[in-house]
């Protein structure tokens, strides 16, 4: 074994301050510990100025080097392909490349990610000292003949990457899967509603539009409070308890309400609320079950009332459809309030036939759930692949430094 300090010259970054824009106008790329995403360097997103390299604490490291992330996001490695300035984020490594392969140094790297955390230290901001850095132990092998130890670790490497490349094929496949289960739900939404902007194909199904201000209550915006983890009142549901179309109403904190005004924003089975800000603009949830709760005030609320049922325009609101609806010409991100929703228009079948009508949502509503149900149970099984593959990938970098793969 031999010392991370004994086989590296070490690099630190730092960042040109913020509030000189000409510092950022510059060609050469600056990055931080977010820039590292699979143990490769994304595009960077600055460029900065040689006056800006000179006046703060951040260095080049030249093309064919390894950055350490060492605080914030600690562990990540990635090799530089061109010469590049690093934020604090980083230690950067220059080998001596008389006694150590960059690739197998970068894979030993990777390897180590667990040696990284354990030593971290910090309360908000999380990072490990260049001691820590220095003595982390490198396994090499015949240490004493520098010639037969290169050798044998890029002998190491090409079969560790032979194999890690196997584990990116399978990856590869696997995201193929995930992508078409994805189009599934997609696909099977678009078979059940016909397509509102073609008036010809509602006629021909003997359908018709309707605006959920016809079907529905008139929106309502949700109860604004501060949100309590005691017990001082009804469950508060807010935009960040509902995560992936679920709501777990145990961690759902509470609010202080007074009783006279629960009536107004209880939540009941059947009723639908959209995120009007955020991320999840647009997105919904279908209340089924709840506890004693009330609605946050970044919710809008609606209640079917007439010609629907909540599970059908639940559906109807997962739908491609839906979603051009809410996006606003020429814009990219979806828009939501009170006045947009009342006049979203959705399609009822035989409405001049309430029993045929609600048989056919029903059905329409059954289908949806199998398919959803399947979407679920592969999406299950794809998240179990993806850490097996993970582990498949831990388990060759620890192979490889534990001698497993030497001649």
């Amino acid at each position: 074994m031999v010392k991370l300090g004994e086989l590296c010259q070490f690099v630190s970054g730092g960042t040109p301050r913020r509030d000189i824009e000409k510092y950022y106008t510059g060609d050469m790329p600056w990055i931080t510990g977010a820039d590292i995403v699979d143990d490769r360097i994304q595009e960077p997103r600055c460029y900065i100025t040689q006056e800006a390299i000179e006046n703060s604490a951040t260095n080049i490291v030249p093309a064919g080097n390894i950055l350490l992330v060492t605080r914030t996001g600690v562990g990540k490695v990635a090799i530089n392909e061109q010469d590049i300035c690093i934020s604090q984020d980083f230690t950067g490594l220059i080998p001596d490349r008389r006694r150590v392969d960059i690739k197998y140094l970068y894979h030993f790297l990777r390897n180590s990610k667990d040696y990284f955390i354990e030593n971290q230290r910090g309360a908000t901001i999380k990072g490990v000292t260049r001691e820590v850095v220095k003595n982390l132990e490198v396994p090499l092998p015949y240490p004493s003949d520098p010639a037969r130890s290169l050798a044998e670790q890029r002998r190491i490497v090409a079969r560790l990457e032979a194999l890690l490349g196997e584990v990116r094929e399978m990856r590869k496949l696997q995201a193929t899967i995930e992508a078409d289960v994805g189009r599934l739900m997609e696909a099977a939404l678009g078979e059940v509603f016909p397509d509102i902007s073609d008036e010809a194909q509602v006629k021909k199904w003997g359908w018709e539009i309707y605006a959920i201000e016809e079907i529905s209550t008139p929106p309502q915006y949700g109860y604004t409070a501060s949100a309590h983890q005691e017990p001082i009142g009804p469950k508060f549901l807010r935009i960040t308890d509902i995560q992936d179309g679920f709501v777990d109403w145990d961690t759902v904190p509470h609010c202080k309400i007074q009783e006279n005004q629960i009536a107004k924003y209880e939540l009941k089975s059947g009723d639908i609320v959209f995120a009007r800000s955020g991320a999840t603009t647009g997105k919904t949830y279908l209340i089924t079950n709840p506890p004693k709760a009330v609605f946050a005030s970044y919710l809008i609320r609606i209640r079917i009332q007439e010609k629907s049922i909540p599970e059908y325009v639940f559906w109807f609101f997962q739908s491609p459809q839906y979603w051009k609806q809410i996006t606003l010409r020429g814009g990219a991100q979806p828009n939501m309030n009170a006045q947009l929703l009342k006049q979203v228009c959705i399609p009822i079948p035989y409405p001049a036939d309430p029993a045929q009508s609600m048989a056919e949502q029903h059905r329409i509503v059954a289908r949806l759930d199998a398919v959803q149900a399947e979407v679920n149970a592969a999406r299950r099984l794809a998240a179990h692949d993806r850490q097996a593959l993970e582990q498949l990938e831990q388990s060759i970098l620890a192979a490889a430094f534990r001698g497993e793969m030497q001649g």
